[in-house]
């Protein structure tokens, strides 16, 4: 059984890099990305489970919403330790693998999540060792989806530079690590030139803008109705 984990933070201290050019929008992004996001996961044939660590009540709503095992995260502001509190839950409910995403990915699809999981399923499958599977960020600096077994416990290393950090704890823990490309997995939104990758993508696929975070980027007037452009300026 492969669950989904998705760590979210409250969403007043969510998007501090976009608050130049979103102001008080931020929470209202985060929670659109948010909500592609889970919907992509619902959709994935793969994913057969899915937890989000928080300590948000609009996210536990949304979470509810679909059906996904909630848990709480009593102190909010560190990544890897509201990460591994999933992970524990979910090994006490049974669970043997997980992929962690970052809340952020409004790319994201069920279809696209299936293709990524049965590539690293098929490359275990004739492996001398155990895989970590890690999807980096579009720049290779952060984890944009990582599949571990629950059991015995991966050691986390989110931050600035983890694709990096988890391919060396993955040798350490005796595990090969394997790189899973995905273009749309790969975009996550923290700052204006991410933002504009998205509206770029949107121009290029009509698919893009039936997301909630075009249609949000539309409500908030950062893009221009006209066309996918940005409008907004600061």
């Amino acid at each position: 059984m492969l669950w989904a984990l998705v760590p979210v933070k409250p969403l007043a201290q969510s998007k501090q890099r976009l608050r130049e050019c979103l102001g008080e929008h931020r929470p209202g992004l985060s929670l659109a990305m948010l909500g592609d996001l889970l919907e992509a996961l619902v959709a994935s044939r793969e994913i057969n489970r899915i937890a989000i660590v928080t300590a948000d009540e609009q996210v536990r709503e949304l979470a509810r919403a679909h059906g996904v095992l909630l848990v709480e995260e009593p102190n909010p502001g560190r990544m890897n330790r509201a990460i591994g509190m999933g992970v524990e839950a979910i090994r006490a409910a049974g669970g043997t693998q997980v992929a962690i995403f970052p809340a952020d990915l409004p790319l994201a699809s069920g279809e696209e999540i299936d293709r990524v999981v049965r590539a690293l399923r098929a490359r275990q499958a004739v492996a001398e060792q155990r895989l970590v599977g890690i999807c980096p960020a579009a720049d290779r600096g952060g984890t944009n989806m990582l599949c571990v077994a629950t059991e015995p416990a991966f050691p986390l290393r989110y931050g600035p530079g983890s694709y990096e950090r988890h391919r060396q704890a993955a040798l350490e823990a005796g595990c090969h690590a394997e790189t899973l490309t995905s273009e749309a997995i790969s975009l996550d939104i923290d700052t204006r030139t991410d933002l504009d990758e998205f509206i770029a993508r949107c121009a290029r696929d009509a698919g893009c803008r039936r997301s909630r975070t075009w249609r949000f980027l539309l409500e908030s007037g950062y893009v221009d109705p006209a066309g996918p452009r940005r409008r907004m300026k600061g």
